[in-house]
């Protein structure tokens, strides 16, 4: 087991110092041209430049052959649709000092023959980054998808709780097994969920930054998102160790279900601090949590009894839930 874990933690590092993120171009401003200086501008404000790829995600996105001349409004006829699930790639970027009308529009291409342009306030609703990171942070934001999580892990974790309350099964923080890998589990969903909330509050240009460059790596970002994207690498190590707990203590079927309550506890305990109203009301719930979380671990983490067959550490007398041996 410790070589297990040695070697956990020599891939987290190695992890850490292979993530890098793509720098923008730092070209002195006054070897520019005026289009070039507008353009890296853009890039330094909204954090993508000329030749970023993005994937529409709306049914379609009309692109314009011309950029529309004001006050005269919109051309009658698109350049070209394009529709769901299409890649782009920004191909120019160009500013329109118009008051009342966006500042920036963009030309993208779907590829050789089919480009255009269109407003960034239309294109920015309409588009996600193709990075996968990027991608999943777009997907997560879904409102309808946070509801259904929502929705979900309530209804997990009161159907799980109601079998641990008659013994049919185990689960975390109620009739936990004994290691501090699932509450650590726990524990570092619920920090990370802080975590998140206080980026967002007090840093969002730079979580901005990672939504477009992301990078995995928690020191090439400010602290707190650095601390954020830390703590998501804690609960990888933790889910991993935990799981060979889970697998070492249980048996196959009273595994598969404790691992499913535990990550229905994740789920609730990271929606809960991400959909409350305030950061301060989080920070204010987290440390009670946190003490409640220990006490429950401290509760059940120490037993009397072990099976004389295979040694699983056991709450009384009986059937052993990892050999079936029974112990009278």
């Amino acid at each position: 087991m410790r070589t297990d874990k040695i070697l956990v933690l020599t891939l987290f590092t190695l992890t850490l110092v292979s993530c890098d993120r793509r720098p923008v171009n730092d070209e002195p401003l006054w070897t520019m041209t005026a289009e070039q200086r507008d353009s890296a501008t853009f890039a330094r404000t909204r954090h993508f430049q000329t030749g970023y790829n993005f994937l529409v995600t709306s049914d379609s996105l009309p692109l314009y052959a011309e950029i529309p001349s004001f006050p005269s409004g919109f051309i009658s006829a698109d350049s070209v649709m394009v529709y769901a699930k299409e890649p782009l790639v920004v191909a120019e970027v160009r500013r329109v000092p118009a008051e009342g009308h966006p500042a920036y529009w963009i030309k993208v291409a779907r590829d050789q023959s089919s480009m255009g342009w269109t407003s960034e306030s239309h294109l920015m609703r309409s588009v996600v980054p193709v990075d996968p990171i990027s991608r999943f942070i777009h997907a997560f934001s879904n409102r309808r998808l946070v509801a259904g999580a929502v929705i979900l892990a309530c209804m997990s974790v009161v159907m799980f709780y109601r079998k641990v309350r008659r013994g049919q099964m185990r689960m975390v923080l109620f009739r936990d097994i004994r290691s501090f890998y699932p509450t650590a589990l726990c524990l570092a969903t619920a920090v990370a969920a802080v975590l998140y909330r206080s980026v967002l509050a007090f840093s969002h240009d730079a979580w901005t930054a990672f939504y477009y460059e992301p990078s995995l790596n928690p020191f090439l970002w400010p602290p707190l998102l650095g601390a954020f994207l830390a703590c998501v690498w804690l609960w990888l190590v933790l889910l991993l160790a935990a799981c060979d707990d889970i697998r070492r203590q249980l048996a196959p079927w009273p595994s598969i279900i404790y691992f499913l309550g535990l990550m229905s506890v994740c789920l609730f305990l990271y929606l809960f601090f991400s959909i409350l109203p305030s950061v301060g009301l989080c920070y204010f719930c987290l440390p009670p949590c946190a003490a409640c979380f220990v006490w429950q671990w401290h509760k059940h983490a120490y037993s009397g009894y072990v099976c004389g067959h295979c040694g699983q550490p056991m709450e009384g007398k009986g059937r052993c839930p990892r050999c079936g041996a029974v112990n009278t």
